[in-house]
């Protein structure tokens, strides 16, 4: 398993709210292509992005770039903490 990167990261948080990108492109003010870009890595969020994402989805920019920096175990372990997290909402 590769490790995450900050766009793989974007978009867990979006399929963890089951939002479509136009969803939260509207939701953020920024257009789909945009997010589209960003998770795939296609392009790299802005300062200003990451502290869009994280107040929409009520975390701290520097949690984001945190979880995009651990190795592959503590991904797993960020992964079944969080999606367990998600299921109990």
């Amino acid at each position: 398993m590769a490790n995450l990167t900050i766009g793989k990261v974007l978009k867990s948080f979006r399929l963890g709210e089951d939002l479509t990108i136009k969803e939260l492109s509207q939701k953020l003010g920024v257009s789909a292509a945009y997010i589209s870009k960003l998770e795939s890595d296609g392009s790299s969020p802005t300062y200003n992005m990451l502290e869009k994402y994280a107040s929409y989805f009520n975390v701290k920019v520097s949690d984001i770039t945190f979880w995009a920096e651990q190795t592959d175990d503590a991904q797993n372990r960020i992964k079944n903490i969080m999606f367990g997290f998600l299921q109990k909402k």
